[in-house]
């Protein structure tokens, strides 16, 4: 982990569900950098694995309140982008 971007909740992270409930989440991004070595993953939990750089995100069938997070990413990333090389288990 490299920092804490931010921490997002509100009106935008708040589900009414068909019986009336209504859930609000709040969720803590964090810029982090691949390792080298290949992570170890819980599978039993995970239907799919990937690692994306910030555009290629935005190709990517999301929540809108994901841009947000991906302006407030961009200062932090120092000119990285889809050019710079990722360890080979990065690619999926």
């Amino acid at each position: 982990m490299v920092a804490v971007v931010d921490s997002y909740g509100g009106v935008d992270l708040t589900n009414e569900y068909p019986n009336g409930d209504v859930v609000s989440y709040v969720t803590t991004v964090y810029l982090c950098r691949l390792a080298e070595e290949l992570p170890v993953l819980e599978t039993e939990e995970l239907t799919a694995v990937g690692w994306f750089f910030p555009l290629q995100i935005k190709q990517l069938d999301r929540f809108e309140w994901i841009d947000r997070v991906i302006d407030d990413i961009g200062p932090s990333l120092n000119g990285l982008d889809s050019a710079q090389t990722v360890p080979s288990h990065a690619i999926t």
